[in-house]
């Protein structure tokens, strides 16, 4: 619908090519050539979703004309930036009162539409719904279905740039989890606050070091949690260019656009997603860390956490260590991996923080595994000594220690290693849990706790 600033000025050029012996030549203002919008805003977001919202996981409906006939329009800055492709063919705008969601069957919308620049959107024929529970507004789509992505050119056809970006005039929503949480219980807020950018400080990645996603998975949740232990959902697109990032370890402060997920028990849950990296202010990249080798430690996971110095990698397929525990809620905490639902070949590796042989005393490794066979032929867990962090640079010597024995059905019970001896490793050395499975009707998961070393 209107000239991008790029094919303007590139007009400009050519003109002045033709016009510098004019001496009588006048620049144009450069006013002239900022865009500015033709139509005038004549709804607020809140006010659009008090009207077309319902009380329903999924649905749209085609927004008509007013009363008065003319069209229902509205402003607001964009606030989503899609260079990295995370937050997945959508762009998100809000003003003073709520964000609104655009779903768009258009890719690089950063190119045109970027952080910051207000536009004005001519809505009346677009569809508002929602789907599984989101708030967004797109293409045509069935009554009970949420609203589809509308095509580029009936995007482009409604939307006007109106002025130049202006990224100190979006105003970040700063956000505590608990706040967020009562939020359920005032649902014309709650939907208002849908396609907003948020801030939420002082959180942790319940799994630092897990993959934030799966490729061509398009929604991929990752728990992040406060000092206070509320949980946070971060979705992220596996689609994009952050699939692959590791969780980054310490505590920092996540900024990303927040919407609603109803999954088909009715359950709500927010979810966060980020632009691009620069969401996770104050996090350390995980493995950036060193810590210099010990004598001994004492590992179960608590809280979730990886110990600062622990590893873990996928150098094949696309599942990784994680933390868990259970039952939910309880203290039982524990490190896991599974091939369940994945891409085999797998071969993922838990590793330890450095160890010193003249730092030790015993030089005796004992831990507790615990599996569900799923009836898997070729899911294994094994045990190593590493000369080096990195598996695939690591000289490996296999040790000997007793495992879980897989049941008929369901996990067995906890399985104490035995006394493992520590004698034969000489200078630095890590002690690795490596998990492998090849093509498989199933795959068994394995899970680990209480390491200790004496």
């Amino acid at each position: 619908m209107k000239k991008s600033l790029l094919y303007i000025a590139a007009t400009l050029v050519g003109a002045g090519i033709f016009t510098a012996c004019d001496d009588d030549f006048e620049q144009a203002p450069i006013a002239d050539f900022i865009p500015q919008a033709t139509q005038q805003a004549n709804i607020k977001i809140s006010e659009l979703k008090e009207l077309f919202s319902k009380d329903a996981a999924s649905y749209s409906e085609q927004i008509p004309t007013r009363d008065d006939g003319t069209h229902y329009i509205v402003k607001g800055r964009v606030v989503s930036e899609d260079s990295t492709a995370n937050f997945y063919k959508k762009l998100s705008i809000q003003d003073e009162t709520g964000g609104l969601v655009f779903s768009i069957n258009m890719n690089e919308t950063y190119k045109t539409y970027r952080f910051g620049q207000e536009l004005v959107i001519d809505l009346t024929g677009m569809y508002y719904g929602a789907y599984s529970g989101c708030i967004q507004v797109g293409g045509s789509a069935s009554p009970t279905d949420g609203p589809s992505r509308m095509v580029k050119a009936r995007w482009e056809n409604g939307v006007e740039i109106n002025g130049l970006p202006d990224p100190a005039a979006v105003d970040t929503l700063l956000l505590t989890i608990p706040e967020l949480e009562t939020l359920r219980s005032d649902p014309e807020a709650a939907r208002n606050l849908e396609g907003r950018i948020v801030r939420f400080n002082g959180l942790h990645f319940q799994n630092p070091g897990e993959m934030l996603g799966e490729s061509s998975r398009l929604n991929n949740s990752r728990t992040m949690i406060d000092e206070k232990g509320n949980k946070l959902t971060l979705l992220t697109a596996g689609y994009g260019l952050l699939w692959s990032t590791r969780a980054p370890s310490g505590t920092g402060d996540l900024v990303g656009i927040i919407t609603n997920y109803t999954n088909n028990s009715g359950v709500s849950t927010w979810q966060v997603t980020v632009n691009d990296l620069s969401g996770f202010i104050g996090f350390i990249p995980f493995g950036s860390v060193t810590v210099d080798p010990v004598g001994s430690f004492d590992v179960d996971f608590t809280g979730g956490l990886f110990p600062e110095g622990w590893l873990h990698m996928a150098i094949t397929g696309n599942k990784d260590w994680f933390t868990r525990n259970f039952p939910e809620g309880s203290n039982s905490w524990y490190a896991s991996m599974s091939g369940y639902n994945g891409t085999a070949p797998f071969d993922a590796w838990l590793i330890s923080q450095p160890l010193d042989p003249a730092l030790m005393t015993d030089k005796v490794l004992t831990f507790e595994t615990q599996v569900n066979g799923y009836g898997s032929a070729t899911s294994k867990l094994e045990v190593f000594i590493l000369d080096n962090a990195d598996p695939q640079k690591a000289n490996k010597t296999r040790l000997e220690c007793t495992l879980a024995e897989p049941p008929a059905s369901g996990y067995s019970s906890w399985a104490q290693s035995g006394n493992i001896s520590l004698a034969a490793a000489t200078g630095k050395f890590f002690i690795g849990w490596q998990y492998t499975a090849t093509q498989d009707a199933n795959y068994a998961t394995w899970c680990v706790t209480n390491i200790k070393v004496k």
